[in-house]
Order: C-alpha cells, then sequence, then structure tokens
C-alpha cells in the first residue's frame, strides 16, 4: 500500500466516524435526561473524530497538533467512554490508574514525538495504552455487570474484546516488524489493515452501544 492509499483509508475513517457522531448525538439528545452518562459517551465519539481528522491532517497542519491530537486523544476519549459505560451500567469505579495511565501515554507520546522521534515507540504507546482501556471496558460488559444485564451488554463487550485483540496485535507486529522511519504514511504495510478493522470495530461498537 502506498502512502496515499493509507491517506484516502484515514479519510474515509473520519467520514465513518462523523455518521457515528451523528448517531451518539441523536442518542444522546434523545435519552440525555434519563441517562445523563451518555455525556461521556457522547464525548468520546467527538474526540475520536477530531483525532482521526488531525491524523489525516498530517503534513497539512502544524505536527506538533497532528501528532498531539491524534493517538491521545483517542485513548483519552476511550477513557471516558469507560467512566461513562461504567456509570450506565451501575459499576462506577475509581479513576486514578486510568488518568496516570494517560498522563504517562501522552508524555511519553510527546517525547518520542519531539524528544528523540521515533513512530515505533509512538505505535507501542497508542496500542498498549488502548488494550488495556479496552480491556477493561470488555471485563466491564462482559463480567462485571449484573448478570441480568450481560445479554444486553455482550456485544459491546466482544467489540471492547476485540479492539484488544488488534492493538495486542499490532504491539507484537510492530515490535516484529517495525515501521521504516518516521513518516506515518510511509510506515509499512501492516497499518492498513489494522486502521480498516479499527473502523470496522468503531461501526459496530456504534450499532452494539
Amino acid at each position: 500500500m502506498t502512502g496515499l492509499d493509507l491517506r484516502t483509508l484515514l479519510i474515509s475513517y473520519v467520514v465513518s466516524n462523523g455518521l457515528c457522531l451523528i448517531v451518539m448525538q441523536r442518542l444522546w439528545l434523545h435519552y440525555r435526561l434519563r441517562s445523563p452518562e451518555l455525556k461521556f459517551w457522547l464525548a468520546d465519539y467527538g474526540l475520536q473524530f477530531v483525532a482521526v481528522s488531525a491524523i489525516v491532517l498530517r503534513n497539512v497542519i502544524p505536527d506538533w497538533a497532528s501528532i498531539m491530537l491524534g493517538s491521545p486523544l483517542i485513548v483519552g476519549g476511550t477513557i471516558l467512554l469507560y467512566i461513562g459505560l461504567e456509570r450506565y451500567v451501575g459499576r462506577p469505579g475509581p479513576q486514578r490508574h486510568n488518568y496516570l495511565l494517560l498522563a504517562v501515554a501522552v508524555a511519553a507520546h510527546a517525547y518520542f514525538a519531539f524528544g528523540q522521534p521515533s513512530l515505533l515507540a509512538r505505535h507501542l504507546i497508542f496500542s498498549a495504552s488502548l488494550l488495556i482501556v479496552c480491556a477493561q471496558c470488555a471485563w466491564l460488559l462482559l463480567r462485571r455487570v449484573e448478570a441480568g444485564l450481560r445479554p444486553a451488554t455482550q456485544p459491546a463487550g466482544v467489540t471492547f474484546a476485540l479492539y484488544g485483540v488488534v492493538s495486542l496485535g499490532r504491539f507484537l507486529a510492530d515490535l516484529v516488524i517495525a515501521p521504516s522511519g518516521n513518516d506515518l504514511f510511509q510506515s509499512g504495510w501492516a497499518d492498513t489493515p489494522v486502521i480498516l478493522i479499527y473502523q470496522m470495530l468503531f461501526i459496530a461498537q456504534t450499532f452494539a452501544l
């Protein structure tokens, strides 16, 4: 795949994320009074849209904006979604560990973007962070919820489990076949199928929620 192919795929990702954001906004508008925790879901979808848009605009907007509004916002948005899911199913818990995870991930991401540039390191940080958060989401929806709610939460739980599996797979693949150079759009063959899978999972997640 060429860099143009990857950018085109990311543009389609932005479009699908925008449609999913509209769906989530309508869900929030309809149920916000009965389920105020949906605001966390909507915030996540907004951040995901901004994040992927920033990645697509790499080399168009300043690099610092594209890099720091990309992967870190995806991880931060997923943490917000996890908080909203916990409240929605009546299982709120402490989030200090996730706030610490986000702070460390952002700091490390910034260091490997501007201090000692390394696309490989940023990929590994993102994959590991997303794996940790999605594993928590999957565990919440598949095991922590009351038994009577599990038939309803299982589809979303499975999508988060798949997110975790894909993130783990990407982490291991990057360790074996490191991205070539520091240009995202010339980083290697593995990014294209991974991004396509993430896009499909995001759409599936929207329907499951």
